[in-house]
């Protein structure tokens, strides 16, 4: 990013309008690590602070999956068998392995939507060398951590970003899964890659339930989450509300 995002700035600022309805301790402001890899990072960090009205901290990519995790176990609760939570971002994808409120294992790896979006679907295009040399990098990145969680196995996988929320709404809106399953499934994601691969462009997608705003990461998203899926034998995924925003929150409500 060369200058501050518009759209950005005009979060920023009605950001502050909420701000000054709540008390400084009611507060916390929280940025991943991959929003802070731009070349302006200072940039936008000061700019926010100035419209926000509060400091941000910038969590390093441990403390995030901790969140995450923290988030889901809050919002998925009554459970004590293992479960793994997948967070797939712009710029980094979390792994947490975790049983009940506990997380066991985490690692925050330097992959994501935005990022491979840009570098393998650069304005758009999709094609086939693309997909497989994106999935092909995204799979070295996993292996890399895999035999770990591997080892001490689990019951159940969670997907807690948003693309991982989009994908499960655009699989079950255009019939994608197999006969009577829901959520997110690794046979979903291939016909979603084909029909991908038929258009040739993210700009001729026809896909309900997938938001305009959405188009330019789907790719990339897809291609991170097809690695995860075939790297940890993943055949079903369940969708949960954001891991990160609801971990913030627990974590104030427990200090409160």
């Amino acid at each position: 990013m060369r200058g501050l995002p518009e759209k950005q700035i005009r979060a920023d600022g009605r950001a502050e309008q909420r701000h000054d309805d709540c008390g400084d301790g009611s507060v916390r402001g929280e940025s991943g690590p991959d929003r802070v890899q731009a070349d302006n990072a200072q940039l936008f960090l000061s700019s926010a602070e100035r419209h926000l009205g509060f400091r941000i901290d910038v969590i390093s990519g441990h403390e995030e999956a901790q969140l995450v995790y923290a988030g889901v176990a809050h919002t998925i609760p009554g459970t004590e068998s293992m479960r793994l939570v997948v967070d797939i971002g712009g710029g980094s994808t979390e792994l947490i392995l975790g049983q009940g409120a506990q997380p066991l294992l985490t690692e925050s790896i330097a992959i994501g939507s935005g990022t491979f979006g840009a570098r393998y679907f650069q304005g758009g295009g999709i094609t086939a060398q693309a997909l497989l040399e994106a999935e092909r990098v995204a799979t070295l990145q996993f292996e890399k951590v895999a035999r770990r969680y591997r080892a001490l196995g689990w019951q159940q996988t969670i997907g807690s970003s948003g693309t991982a929320r989009v994908l499960a709404k655009v699989l079950k809106a255009n019939g994608l899964n197999d006969s009577g399953q829901s959520g997110i499934t690794y046979s979903g994601l291939l016909r979603l890659s084909l029909r991908l691969l038929e258009v040739g462009h993210v700009k001729r997608l026809k896909l309900a339930g997938l938001p305009t705003h959405r188009l330019s990461a789907l790719p990339g998203g897809l291609v991170v989450m097809l690695a995860a899926f075939k790297v940890f034998g993943i055949s079903h995924m369940i969708p949960s509300e954001p891991g990160l925003r609801f971990g913030v929150l627990h974590g104030l409500m427990c200090k409160h």
